[in-house]
């Protein structure tokens, strides 16, 4: 169980060498790559987007940083919009080529989101399977993740994926059409915060599924993406989950708002914050 976490908040505020510089500072071991955070038209120059990973994992492995996993660009469907969302999965195969190039096994891909529950099984099964020649190819992972959004009236409740019973039907269908364990699971804590349901039973349910994390706090308002013990997440109750099932992935910490919160004097302090946070986790883990 190495310590991650995103580079949000981290890298684009004091760029990639004195980015990673203060994660390995922090004692964190690995990043996740936010592709999310990039616009679609970064990744139609093939030249320049292999010049610029070059350099990103130049600075990584120069600072002793690996990569744990990637978060691809996302929505990977926008309804009504057939040349938007054709554009956001090329983009998505690209990025499983860029997990692959700098040595990460796992892609973070979020499910396709409709409000029809059989037309949303449909498109995330045909989304995915098509996914599955190119995570072949590079000897990457995709991880499902759960979601969250608003309904007509603006209460928030869980989407597609929030249910882990649904998620490994997802990740068991989708194996079995790949014939080989290609898909797994990202759990993310602010968002079974925000649906209301409680840390305990998904780990459990989901458990040899899950591969990958997105922890992060919140106040069960908003996904702010805190740095746990800043809003109402039970951590005890998480960490004693995971030593139940056998977790052996990575503690990787989604916390890119709250360091960018504080601005660049203080993305080391936070950074190591986060990064003492894992360990404690990792430790109460050990011995829960």
């Amino acid at each position: 169980m190495k310590i991650s976490i995103s580079n949000g908040g981290i890298t684009d505020v004091l760029g990639y060498e004195a980015g990673f510089a203060a994660m390995k500072k922090a004692r964190i071991d690995a990043v996740d790559f936010g592709l999310n955070a990039f616009p679609l038209d970064f990744f139609e120059d093939e030249d320049k987007l292999w010049e610029y990973f070059k350099e990103v994992k130049r600075a990584a492995e120069d600072n002793g940083i690996e990569f744990g996993q990637f978060h691809a660009p996302c929505p990977s469907y926008i309804h009504g919009n057939e040349e938007a969302t054709r554009k956001v999965r090329e983009a998505i195969v690209k990025s499983i080529r860029i997990a692959s190039y700098c040595g990460s096994r796992y892609i973070i891909v979020h499910p396709c989101f409709i409000t029809n529950e059989e037309e949303e099984w449909e498109e995330n099964i045909r989304f995915y399977s098509s996914l599955i020649p190119h995570l072949q190819e590079n000897g990457v992972i995709c991880c499902l993740e759960n979601m969250w959004a608003y309904d007509d009236s603006g209460k928030i409740y869980g989407a597609v994926c929030s249910e882990a019973q649904e998620a490994n039907r997802y990740i068991d269908v989708l194996n079995e059409i790949a014939g080989e364990d290609l898909f797994a699971f990202c759990l993310d804590t602010g968002h079974l915060i925000l649906a209301g349901i409680d840390f305990d039973y998904p780990v459990k349910t989901l458990e040899k599924r899950l591969k990958t994390l997105h922890i992060n706090d919140n106040d069960g308002l908003g996904d702010h993406h805190l740095c746990p013990y800043m809003g109402v997440g039970d951590w005890n109750r998480f960490c004693k989950a995971l030593k139940e099932i056998g977790y052996q992935g990575n503690l990787n910490f989604e916390t890119g708002p709250q360091v960018q919160r504080f601005g660049a004097p203080l993305v080391q302090e936070v950074t190591s914050l986060i990064g003492g946070v894992g360990r404690f986790f990792s430790k109460m883990i050990e011995e829960a």
